[in-house]
């Protein structure tokens, strides 16, 4: 047996020895000149795939040249690899960096993917009378305006009020979200070809009930019965049940300001601040007791009527007005067919502070807008701890002027913003779960048309105090529905 286990080991080897390695046996290295004539021929037939194909063999073969570069960046755009040929034009760069149709090709690739920091970034490094020629511009003082709008219906969430003390408690509440409304305005300035400024204002109103359901003991004269030295009151104490809703309303006031920076090309620096002002009513059950007319019995030692002492609640409202606001960066560097982002973001909210760090990967694998994803993993330290949140975009071009994506976030969003801090969510009902559809539609050269969609999981706790008087929440779930619409006009 070990003889032919022996025999086997040495055939294998012998069979080693003979496979040829590609890396020593394989085809002859072409020569530098017989690589650049196929390519330049692919280019005079205005064969773009095979350049491509070609162009990459001739970069595997070791030689890298301007004019091998610009072919491969004429064929990727002619491909619609508008990030590829970005790339390309790059490359070249590096070997004539005088080369002026270099930086006008750039300008327009990043026209065609729908980025117009970068193509005012690359503007600026033409000549101005290849501009004037070309009618080329490094932006407009105003870049464009923007309008939005969005409502959330009420979910009918909540427990009945008439439930809501259960079958052992003297007193339950809860505070109940109904509807929501907001308006945002914007515009974005641009300062320089590579600086832009966005401001923004968002007034939003939201619709709220606080509900309460307590009982009492008060006393009820059952009956009057006459004895030798008078009448006798007989009293029972049932409890009484009451109910309570009161609605009011939550309104804020946002200020939200980004700069849009870009040092260098396929480099965004973007700083944000969101300043929050927010105006609602603390509305409280306060216990107290009151002194009725009933008496209760009389006293012949001290000739003195005693009287009933009732308990119950009084409801306290008080106007409260407090700010929340949030700093954040994001850094983003684009690399061939992916875009990485770092950002961070320090906030206060709800009187509690909270650090907030992630980073997102686009990843455009045809090198255009027609299919792209983001993953994006956040993470947030808070007064309750840290957590992480997790989102799963993907999008794609419907139309020569439509596009669609959808999105799936896990994670509770609880004090948490996002998209450089222009979303936040400090609402006391925190999102568990999510899932939403944008569609672009771009009406021609100016306007551009935004319809979105968002379900949102959220959680609320009521409260109990029982009849052992200890107070215990309870936790439900609900679902939203947000319909929201926006229109850009670019300049």
């Amino acid at each position: 047996m070990m003889r032919i286990f022996n025999k086997l080991l040495l055939l294998v080897f012998c069979l080693f020895l003979l496979c040829p390695c590609p890396k020593i046996y394989g085809q002859q290295k072409p020569s530098f000149g017989a690589c650049d004539s196929l390519t330049y021929r692919d280019y005079l037939r205005q064969d773009w795939p095979a350049i491509i194909r070609d162009g990459k063999l001739t970069l595997n073969a070791g030689y890298d040249y301007y004019y091998l570069r610009m072919r491969l960046a004429a064929a990727c755009f002619e491909a619609g690899k508008y990030r590829g040929a970005i790339t390309h034009y790059s490359k070249a760069a590096g070997f004539n960096s005088g080369e002026e149709s270099v930086t006008r090709n750039k300008y327009y690739y990043y026209l065609n993917l729908g980025d117009r920091d970068q193509a005012a970034f690359m503007a600026r490094l033409i000549s101005t009378p290849h501009k004037k020629s070309l009618n080329i511009s490094s932006g407009r003082p105003v870049d464009f305006i923007y309008l939005e709008s969005g409502y959330t219906p009420s979910a009918g969430q909540g427990i009945p009020v008439g439930r809501l003390s259960g079958g052992d408690s003297i007193y339950g509440q809860e505070d109940i979200y109904k509807s929501l409304f907001y308006t945002q305005a914007g515009i974005r300035f641009r300062l320089l070809p590579s600086l832009a400024l966005y401001a923004s204002y968002t007034g939003l109103n939201v619709e709220k009930e606080k509900r309460f359901n307590y009982s009492v003991y008060n006393a009820q004269r059952d009956s009057v019965v006459t004895v030798p030295y008078g009448l006798a009151y007989f009293y029972s104490f049932p409890r009484q049940w009451t109910n309570k809703v009161i609605p009011y309303k939550v309104t804020q006031n946002e200020i939200y300001l980004n700069a849009s920076y870009i040092p260098a090309e396929g480099f965004r620096i973007i700083p944000a601040f969101h300043l929050i002002q927010v105006r609602t009513w603390n509305i409280l059950p306060v216990y107290s007791t009151t002194q009725q007319s009933d008496t209760a019995f009389f006293l012949a030692s001290d000739t003195s009527w005693h009287l009933f002492t009732y308990p119950g609640y009084v409801i306290r409202e008080k106007d409260t007005s407090f700010s929340n606001w949030v700093l954040s960066l994001s850094v983003t560097k684009d690399m061939g067919n992916f875009s990485f982002d770092l950002h961070a973001s320090f906030s206060d909210f709800n009187s509690g502070k909270q650090s907030q760090g992630g980073v997102s990967v686009s990843w455009y694998p045809l090198g255009n807008t027609a299919f792209f994803s983001t993953t994006s993993v956040n993470g947030v330290s808070a007064a309750g701890g840290k957590r992480f949140i997790y989102e799963q975009l993907l999008g794609a071009r419907l139309t020569r002027f439509a596009w669609i994506d959808g999105f799936i976030t896990s994670g509770n969003l609880n004090l948490y913003n996002e998209k450089n801090a222009s979303v936040v969510y400090n609402q006391s009902d925190p999102i568990t779960f999510r899932f939403g559809a944008d569609a672009l539609i771009a009406a021609g050269k100016h306007l551009e048309i935004y319809l979105v969609y968002r379900y949102a999981r959220k959680e609320f706790l009521y409260q109990q105090y029982t009849l052992s008087n200890t107070e215990v929440s309870f936790k439900s779930t609900y679902t939203n529905h947000s319909l929201i619409g926006g229109l850009k006009w670019k300049f």
